[in-house]
């Protein structure tokens, strides 16, 4: 019996990507507030979901949502093909609403 063990390809950013770094921070500090009594308990939760995953995880689909669900767009970026990035943009939207 032949076991085949496939190892997940790295999505890696460019370092020279500034602006795209301190937008994945502001959400990523978005995501660590605080829920108030003024917040939406369902939001709040699935917010919570994204927050607890991993962090390469939780910063892909926090990079895909600002390239408006564009999988083209990140496979450009992460100079990889579209099919990599559209099964794990599937794996963590599995995660969060499920």
């Amino acid at each position: 019996m032949l076991f085949l063990f496939s190892k997940k390809k790295r999505l890696l950013i460019p370092d020279d990507n500034e602006e795209l770094v301190s937008k994945v921070t502001q959400v990523e500090e978005f995501l660590n507030e605080k829920m108030t009594i003024w917040d939406d308990e369902e939001r709040f939760d699935k917010l919570q979901k994204l927050n607890n995953l991993s962090l390469e995880e939780r910063r892909l689909y926090i990079i895909y949502a600002l390239f408006d669900c564009n999988i083209n767009r990140l496979a450009n970026l992460f100079i990889c093909d579209r099919k990599t990035v559209e099964s794990r943009i599937n794996e963590i939207k599995e995660k969060i609403y499920d």
